[in-house]
């Protein structure tokens, strides 16, 4: 099917457009809005003694700076150049994402979603997950993206308004979201269908209907924002603007995809990091045979961050081993 014949999210993004100019344009670019929360809901954070077993984390992210973030259990820590700091999470954490100034994280549990303040260890708020979803985005740095059984939600972290951007359950609930780092693009599922689209006019730039129950489980966008690979069901797809929907790797239970601006795709699976063709899903070589036992993130640098052991290792752009920082 063309992805331009799926004019339920035509709908959905043209409106989502409007909504995310007109309750941005009151926020300076790149400003992290105040934390209007109740002091049962502010945590600071503590230095604590506690060890991270590599099994339980769930998360990483890389900061410029060189600061690293894990999470795992109910902790998210802060590593860099001093003591581990460590936020106290009210639930398991179940994913992480960060905001495109750095300057926030976004926890996603099992019950609901958690945003802290990552220079003074504060929490801003905390959703409760709108049934059945269990997703939300950053939406640029003052506003959340929400997924829900009647469609889509703006938050403003500044003011907690929501705004609805999808009319009613008639067009069904969107149970998968994911940002591009920029606030332009976004990967969005309904659980039988996946499409890349454009924030700023509705376009849906790439998309497919799934052959079987498909939820969006992970995406993560290329450098240029326009090519995303995306986790739905036990597929890996790669959604590239202007071009059909393609398959990268079937069967691929808790792997994850990064998109290279060469053509190419580092894929997760399996205990290590192979490259494969986005276009044909053909294996190209293996960039590392052993050692990958947890979640990955992009760096600053273009490189990716994982878990290897009791260690976050880094790699750069060209997969060379460049960085290693020890888990608390």
């Amino acid at each position: 099917m063309s992805p331009t014949r799926l004019w339920p999210a035509l709908f959905l993004l043209c409106s989502l457009a409007s909504a995310q100019v007109s309750g941005l344009s009151a926020a300076a670019p790149g400003a992290v809005p105040p934390a209007p929360v109740s002091p049962a809901l502010v945590s600071p954070a503590t230095v604590s003694p506690a060890t991270v077993s590599p099994e339980s984390v769930t998360g990483v992210a890389a900061l410029p700076g060189g600061t690293r973030l894990v999470c795992a259990d109910t902790s998210l820590w802060k590593l860099g150049a001093g003591k581990p700091v460590r936020f106290t999470l009210p639930e398991s954490c179940q994913g992480l994402r960060v905001s495109p100034s750095g300057q926030l994280a976004l926890v996603a549990g099992a019950k609901a979603a958690t945003v802290w303040h990552l220079g003074d260890g504060k929490m801003l708020t905390q959703i409760q997950w709108p049934d059945p979803a269990r997703r939300a985005a950053f939406l640029g740095d003052a506003a959340l993206l929400l997924a829900g059984a009647n469609g889509l939600e703006r938050l403003d972290l500044g003011t907690q308004a929501r705004t609805s951007l999808r009319p009613g359950a008639a067009t069904g609930a969107v149970t998968g979201v994911v940002a591009a780092p920029d606030g332009q693009r976004a990967v969005v599922g309904d659980g039988t269908r996946v499409q890349l689209v454009n924030l700023a006019d509705g376009q849906v730039l790439s998309g497919v209907r799934c052959e079987a129950a498909c939820p969006v489980q992970d995406a993560q966008f290329g450098a240029g924002r326009r090519v995303a690979v995306v986790r739905a069901g036990d597929t890996l797809y790669a959604l590239r603007e202007g071009h059909p929907a393609t398959v990268v790797l079937r069967g691929a239970q808790g792997s994850a995809g990064f998109p290279l601006a060469d053509g190419g795709t580092w894929v997760l699976t399996a205990g290590r990091i192979e490259r494969r063709d986005v276009q044909t899903g053909r294996r190209e070589g293996v960039v590392r045979p052993e050692g990958v036992s947890g979640p990955a993130a992009w760096t600053p640098q273009g490189g990716l961050l994982f878990v290897s052991g009791r260690e976050l290792v880094e790699l750069d752009a060209a997969g060379r081993k460049v960085g290693r920082t020890a888990l608390p």
